[in-house]
């Protein structure tokens, strides 16, 4: 199995808390936060080996859970509150039996999201509660909607800004040259562009939950950490086989290769280690930006 490094999920390690794509959403559980005047959003959530679990949240696809390997029991908490969107926001919930597993009398599985202001998630109001279990007699397949709504959304200078996207030939090659400058910066270890270059959005992920920026430095620090002294390269683009897709009700443009994974990424010569940057990006004032990691 390749060994896969997500530099959306060091980020926020460093800080405090990619798809193979980076998700800077970890950053709440373990970051310095700063004083909160809305409710921070943490999504728990548990599954048995048995089940295979699928979950987006305002047709973002939620990869720390959904890219969990068959077979395999998994648990975890994580602050979502970069995807909270002001007025109503939903979730989708897809499960089905692994093939090769056998559901016990026992097995069950919950999709909790807390809307708390304060430190321990579990005494805020539960937005959302989905429990599924086979003592109740739940059946597979299952596939759910959740909705509800948020009147004070967590900090945001996108949100409000935001406006649904029309991507037009001109608007994709600006994105596509996007992706080609960060690849740029990267292979020529040039960090300090790279990170300008994705900057907003990742100071977007400390706004949204209520964490204390890092400093420009230690992220420098860390992008030295993975590919210096590695033998990683980073694949070109091949425009033919990418995606481009809206999520978050067309604010955001997701652009993922064809099999789902990362559209930038880098690999070693035995493939046996990679990195990926999530490439999700909108215009903002009037320019195309990377507004979540």
């Amino acid at each position: 199995m390749k060994k896969l490094h997500s530099v959306g999920r060091l980020l926020p390690m460093m800080a405090a808390f990619f798809i193979l794509v980076p998700n800077l959403s970890f950053a709440a559980d373990t970051a310095d936060t700063m004083a909160m005047e809305h409710a921070r959003y943490i999504l728990a959530y548990q599954k048995p080996s048995s089940v295979r679990m699928i979950v987006t949240l305002n047709e973002v696809p939620l990869d720390f859970i959904n890219s969990t390997e068959d077979g395999v029991s998994s648990s975890g908490s994580f602050n979502v509150g970069q995807w909270i969107l002001p007025g109503k926001n939903h979730f989708r919930i897809r499960m089905t039996k692994n093939k090769k597993a056998t559901l016990s009398d026992w097995s069950e599985a919950s999709l909790i999201l807390y809307a708390t202001t304060t430190e321990d998630p579990t005494e805020g109001e539960k937005a959302v509660d989905y429990q599924w279990s086979v003592e109740k007699g739940d059946k597979l397949p299952v596939s759910v909607s959740k909705s509800f709504e948020v009147k004070d959304a967590p900090p945001s200078d996108f949100w409000p800004k935001a406006k649904p996207i029309t991507l037009t030939q001109e608007g994709k090659k600006a994105v596509l040259d996007l992706m080609r400058s960060v690849i740029d910066a990267f292979s020529k270890k040039d960090y300090e562009r790279g990170i300008i270059l994705t900057e907003y959005g990742t100071n977007e992920i400390f706004r949204t939950t209520y964490s204390t920026p890092m400093p420009r430095e230690k992220i420098v620090n860390l992008y030295k950490s993975i590919f210096e002294g590695s033998d990683m390269t980073f694949r070109p683009i091949d425009s033919n086989k990418l995606i481009f897709r809206f999520i978050a009700k067309r604010r955001i443009l997701l652009v993922t290769y064809r099999d789902g994974t990362a559209a930038i990424k880098a690999e070693s010569k035995d493939g046996k280690n990679s990195v990926g940057i999530n490439v999700l990006v909108a215009p903002v004032d009037g320019k195309w930006t990377f507004v979540r990691n």
